[in-house]
């Protein structure tokens, strides 16, 4: 799988944090039978607890310890990293959603007591 180009994290990274919580989750959760009401509500607390279900799995990882160890590098690098990482189990698009927000959080932040 190649990784997403610069001009792509940017796209995502123009979005706010409420857009990318309700989007990923609505990729996350799949559009089912298209049936019943859209509640962006609910995507956006499906994403948080992904993440949060993600985190130790993440964190866990040595190539991630060592970025949240150093100083903030090249976003691109990082996030390219993360969605690497994250593709194994879901979408490039959502892992593209989940490193960008992740990145926002700071990985430092993010995989503190890890």
């Amino acid at each position: 799988m190649s990784m997403p180009d610069a001009h792509v994290f940017d796209e995502y990274l123009a979005r706010s944090d409420d857009e990318l919580l309700a989007e990923l989750g609505k990729e996350l959760i799949g559009s089912g039978l298209g049936v019943g009401s859209s509640d962006p509500g609910r995507a956006r607390r499906f994403t948080l607890k992904w993440l949060d279900e993600k985190r130790e799995e993440l964190c866990t990882r040595d190539e991630v310890r060592e970025m949240a160890m150093n100083p903030a590098g090249e976003r691109v690098i990082e996030m390219a990293t993360l969605v690497e990482l994250l593709s194994e189990d879901v979408s490039q698009t959502a892992a593209i959603m989940a490193a960008v927000l992740i990145y926002r959080i700071g990985l430092r932040s993010f995989c503190a007591g890890f």
